[in-house]
């Protein structure tokens, strides 16, 4: 692809200043942490979908990092993934009214009103037996989108 990268540089994308590791790349303990936090329901799927995107999107912003040479701001890291979450949230919850300005502040307080999700709304259900199930999923990051 033509994209040249230091071989003497193995520091942080953003400060250059923290050599990666194994103790840096390893993420288990952090997600044994997000996933053991004691919530329920709709805030349980809320709060995984959060920590999923957060994780997403430094990750999209560190290869534009190191492979665009793009500047990303700490802003735009807190924004992207609560929007990216809000809107996810309001395509699988539709009977959900959820409070934008809730929304920014507290994922627990921003549940205004709908059912309470059931553990059988987090499990991808297989199609019936003879027939295909086709997952689609969309994507969008500056004005750019794509699909698959």
């Amino acid at each position: 692809r033509g994209i040249q990268l230091d071989p003497l540089s193995s520091g942080c994308p953003w400060c250059d200043r923290v050599i990666e590791n194994k103790n840096v790349v390893n993420f288990e303990e952090f997600f044994t942490l997000y996933w053991n936090m004691p919530l329920i329901g709709l805030q349980k799927c809320l709060w995984l979908m959060a920590i999923a995107a957060s994780c997403w999107i430094v990750w999209l912003s560190r290869n534009g990092i190191v492979f665009e040479r793009l500047v990303t701001t700490i802003d735009a890291l807190l924004f992207h993934p609560k929007m990216r979450v809000l809107m996810w949230a309001r395509a699988i919850h539709n009977e959900c009214i959820f409070s934008e300005s809730d929304w920014w502040s507290s994922l627990v307080k921003c549940i205004v009103g709908g059912r309470s999700m059931r553990s059988r709304d987090l499990v991808w259900d297989p199609p019936p037996m003879g027939r295909i199930k086709f997952n689609v999923a969309g994507f969008v990051m500056n004005e750019i989108a794509a699909c698959g």
